[in-house]
């Protein structure tokens, strides 16, 4: 069995790519370092605060995914000349 495969939706999601290569450099002895020195400089004293910052990170990128895809969807006709998205009203075809 094959499943077809597109290289198109996962070049709009890099940040996928950077959680998982922080989560790497986290599990190493200097990201532990690195990140326990970024932690007490800032205050961070919690193991909680990151868990959340890293959700809070991913649901910001899912907006900005979603608010980037609909500027793109309503803007997609103007390189056309025609608009992408039909003025409202009644249509052409039903009268």
């Amino acid at each position: 069995m094959q499943v077809p495969t597109q290289t198109g939706p996962c070049r709009g999601w890099p940040g996928r790519g950077f959680r998982f290569v922080f989560a790497l450099y986290a599990g190493t002895a200097g990201g532990d370092r690195a990140i326990g020195r970024f932690s007490a400089h800032h205050a961070i004293t919690s193991g909680q605060v990151w868990t959340t910052t890293l959700v809070l990170m991913a649901f910001a990128e899912v907006l900005a995914r979603v608010a980037i895809m609909q500027w793109r969807r309503v803007h997609a006709g103007d390189a056309a000349g025609r608009p992408a998205v039909a003025p409202p009203g009644p249509s052409a075809a039903t009268s």
